[in-house]
């Protein structure tokens, strides 16, 4: 068996994380041996032609030239354009961007990218009239109620200017609850098919999908400790309890005790009481740091210490037993199958 880079460093070898950070307590953090993924023939995909039809958020959507004048909604989404090697064609993102989640091989390229002054939160759209400044053909959201609602840019509006919307799956109508690691995949392949670069996509989800069954041989049959996956605001833990966060922790081999519990319809997070935190103690803490997307958020170690002030005597707390998980890790990106390899060796350090 040969050693196999981890899946972003691979990325930028071939041109073409989640952080997972402060694990207190001795995972591995050398690169995970995989067995090398059967080759195929590489099957060459037919120049595109436009109009193109495809299908965002179950509807079909007609992009009727090559987009040339890209606005995405954040630093997530352009990353994948950038492995896709077509991020040259981006005029501006919604909202700053995010440094602190950025791949280090795309730092450089995320930093030059124009903002639109959105807010740094979870309604982070510019306002109609800046958007529509920016003089876009296509246009990538990615969050949720960020298009198409009383006060943001409608449709109706981009269309108006010649610009075409295209949805990822966490903008989708009550989407971010029920999401799955295959959305993250259709996420790729979406954007790719809208470019023209196919080949290119489905090669990178071939990847990630190889990665995802070697981490499911190593851990699939082992115990699976307990976890909570939060994140921490004005003093106050917010659960993870559906969506991309629990799926990084399912495939990681946990058990997230907090799955499909009390979350409003659409929502994968749900906000606790202290009480009820403490009522269902676990091996294993997931802070998501939102210090690079929302302001008032705090810094991983804080919100652990925080956390562990909380609640002292709780297995996590006494053992810091924790990682960090990407503020980018819950939306469309290429950083959750990396969120998994990582947190799957913090879990199981003897499988790797």
């Amino acid at each position: 068996m040969r050693r196999q880079l981890p899946l972003t460093r691979r990325l930028a070898a071939a041109a073409v994380v989640l952080t997972m950070a402060g694990v207190a307590c001795g995972s591995d953090d050398s690169p995970t041996t995989t067995a090398a993924p059967a080759q195929s023939a590489l099957v060459t995909t037919p120049a595109v032609t436009y109009p193109l039809t495809v299908t965002a958020c179950g509807k079909p959507v007609t992009i009727p030239a090559a987009p040339k004048r890209v606005v995405v909604d954040n630093t997530a989404v352009a990353e994948m354009l950038f492995a896709l090697g077509v991020g040259d064609r981006i005029v501006a993102q919604f909202m700053d961007p995010n440094l602190v989640d950025a791949l280090p091989q795309y730092k450089d390229q995320d930093a030059k990218v124009k903002s639109l002054g959105g807010p740094r939160s979870n309604m982070h759209s510019p306002s109609k009239e800046v958007l529509l400044s920016a003089q876009p053909d296509l246009v990538i959201p990615s969050f949720p109620k960020s298009i198409d609602t009383e006060t943001t840019i409608s449709t109706a509006d981009l269309m108006s200017i010649g610009a075409t919307p295209v949805v990822l799956s966490y903008g989708c109508p009550n989407a971010p609850a029920i999401l799955k690691m295959e959305d993250q995949f259709n996420d790729v392949l979406l954007v790719g098919e809208v470019f023209g670069v196919k080949d290119k996509a489905q090669k990178l989800v071939d990847d990630m999908k190889a990665q995802l069954a070697d981490v499911q041989r190593r851990v699939g049959n082992l115990p699976k400790p307990t976890v909570a996956s939060f994140y921490v605001f004005n003093g106050k833990l917010s659960v993870f309890a559906g969506g991309i966060p629990d799926e990084i922790v399912r495939f990681a081999g946990g058990n997230n005790v907090w799955t499909g519990k009390n979350t409003p319809p659409g929502y994968a997070i749900t906000n606790i009481s202290n009480e009820s935190f403490a009522a269902s103690p676990v091996d294993f803490w997931v802070v998501t740091n939102l210090t690079g997307i929302s302001q008032g958020a705090v810094a991983p170690q804080d919100a652990f210490n925080v956390a562990a002030g909380l609640f002292p005597t709780m297995p996590a707390a006494v053992n810091k037993k924790w990682s960090t998980l990407s503020g980018h890790a819950q939306q469309p990106s290429l950083v959750a199958v990396d969120a998994v390899v990582t947190l799957a060796k913090a879990l199981h350090p003897e499988a790797f």
